[in-house]
């Protein structure tokens, strides 16, 4: 919500919810512009007011708000899998979780696949899908025609999230680097040890995602290795989104804070 103060010469104002909480204010002066911010909870209708003070903290005027809240439309999310792997039931109870509406399809080899039924890459289906995510497999095995379906869908506004599984094919960088993923190395696959994460953060939260270091081919990392190398950063086109994702290793003696960035 935004407007513009009249001949107040200074003071406040106060975005304030029905249960007369303030949820967000702004110091104003005469003929300033304010922007406040707000959630609803829950769908429905309901009543806020704009409440303006002036600098002794006396109300000067107070204007009721009616905010009528819509419920979100469900992300919708199509995942595509070169082969089984056991995050798959993972990713379907996240989804269920979140509310997400997910599509999934696995290859199985021999032409059989597991999952929502199959369907071509095609403009017209990417205008019904947020995000998509694909494997470097599933990748592959995609025509010339359902590449350039997803690459003009990225730069219509669609999500993004590309899963290596293994060493990456010369062409499959290239075209991969294209979409605004450049990646380098051999290939050979390494750990990375992440710092633990600090006591007042939720465990369920990755050590490092509210972290970010230096810069890294005009990105942001979001963090190092130990050595300082960043192994993860997100890159985007102009109009699109995209994402970072870490699959959680463990070892022999228990779960370790190892990662595997996946852009």
């Amino acid at each position: 919500m935004a407007g513009r103060v009249g001949a107040l010469p200074s003071g406040s104002i106060a975005l304030v919810d029905p249960s007369n909480a303030v949820v967000d204010h702004a110091a104003v002066v005469a003929g300033g512009r304010f922007t406040l911010r707000s959630s609803a909870r829950v769908a429905g209708q309901a009543l806020f007011a704009l409440r303006l003070q002036d600098a002794a903290g006396r109300t000067v005027e107070q204007i009721a708000v009616p905010v009528d809240a819509r419920p979100a439309p469900r992300p919708r999310v199509l995942a595509l899998e070169g082969a089984p792997n056991p995050e798959t039931k993972y990713l379907r109870r996240w989804a269920q979780d979140a509310d997400v509406d997910l599509r999934l399809q696995v290859d199985l080899g021999g032409g059989l696949q597991m999952g929502d039924p199959p369907g071509a890459l095609t403009a017209a289906r990417l205008r019904d899908v947020d995000l998509l995510v694909i494997d470097d497999r599933r990748w592959e095995g995609l025509s010339p025609q359902a590449r350039a379906a997803v690459t003009a869908a990225v730069r219509d506004g669609m999500g993004l999230l590309l899963r290596p599984t293994d060493a990456l094919s010369g062409a499959t960088r290239r075209e991969w680097a294209a979409l605004g993923f450049p990646l380098s190395g051999g290939g050979d696959a390494r750990e990375v040890e992440l710092p633990p994460p600090r006591r007042r953060r939720p465990a369920a939260t990755p050590p490092c995602a509210p972290r970010r270091r230096r810069p890294w081919n005009g990105a942001t990392s979001p963090c190092p290795d130990p050595i300082r190398r960043p192994y993860c950063a997100p890159r985007t086109e102009p109009n699109s989104r995209g994402g970072a994702r870490w699959v959680w290793a463990g070892s022999a003696s228990g779960p370790s804070p190892t990662a595997m960035c996946l852009s």
